[in-house]
C-alpha cells in the first residue's frame, strides 16, 4: 500500500493534476513606459509630499495642505492621461472577449480580459484593466481605438476620466481650503 491516506471520492480528480501545472493562463507583459510629463508630475507629487513630511517633523503649518495638494497633482496625472487617450482614440467598435491573461507580479490570481476587434479587415487586441470572470469569454465589449493606428486602443469601460477629474478638483479645492485655514 503506497498511500495510507486515500483521498475522498470527491477529491479524486486531483490525481489528474499531479505533476502538471494547474495554471496555464498566459502572463501579460504589456506594461507601458510612462511619458516624460508623467514623470514630471510624479516628481512634483514626491516633492510636495517630502515638503509636507518636513513641515510635519518641524511642527510647522502647511503639512496637511501640501499633502492634499500633492494628492491633487497625483490625480491630475490620471486626468491628463485619460484626456489625451480619449482625444487620440476616437473610433469605437464592439470587440469580443477572446481569452484572459494574468499579471506576472501583482494579483497573480486575477484574470484580465483580452478583447479581439477588427478594423479594415485586420485583427487587433485590446487588454482590459479590470479583472473579469472566465465566464465573460465570448461577451462583446466596446473598445476605443486610434483611427490612424488601431493597435493604440483601450476598453471603453476601463476609462476613468470622470473619476480622475472629480478627484483632482476635490483634492485641489481641499488643499487650497486647508492652506487658507492654516495661514489664518
Amino acid at each position: 500500500m503506497k498511500n495510507s491516506k486515500k483521498k475522498p471520492d470527491r477529491w479524486e480528480f486531483l490525481n489528474e493534476l499531479d505533476g502538471r501545472p494547474t495554471d496555464t493562463t498566459p502572463v501579460r507583459s504589456l506594461y507601458r513606459r510612462p511619458h516624460v510629463w508623467e514623470w514630471v508630475l510624479y516628481g512634483l507629487t514626491a516633492l510636495l509630499w517630502v515638503a509636507a513630511l518636513v513641515l510635519a517633523i518641524l511642527e510647522k503649518y502647511g503639512a496637511v495642505s501640501l499633502l492634499v495638494i500633492g494628492l491633487s497633482v497625483f490625480c491630475l496625472r490620471l486626468t491628463v492621461f485619460e484626456g489625451k487617450r480619449r482625444k487620440r482614440c476616437r473610433g469605437a467598435i464592439l470587440g469580443t472577449v477572446e481569452t484572459v491573461t494574468r499579471r506576472p507580479r501583482i494579483r497573480q490570481n486575477a484574470r484580465y480580459p483580452v478583447i479581439r476587434f477588427a478594423v479594415d479587415g485586420a485583427d487587433y487586441l485590446a487588454y482590459g484593466q479590470k479583472p473579469c470572470h472566465p465566464s465573460t469569454l465570448g461577451n462583446e465589449v466596446w473598445v476605443n481605438y486610434n483611427i490612424q493606428a488601431p493597435a493604440d486602443c483601450y476598453v471603453t469601460s476601463d476609462s476613468r476620466f470622470k473619476g480622475g477629474l472629480i478627484m483632482t478638483l476635490v483634492t485641489a479645492v481641499l488643499g487650497i481650503v486647508f492652506l487658507m485655514l492654516e495661514m489664518s
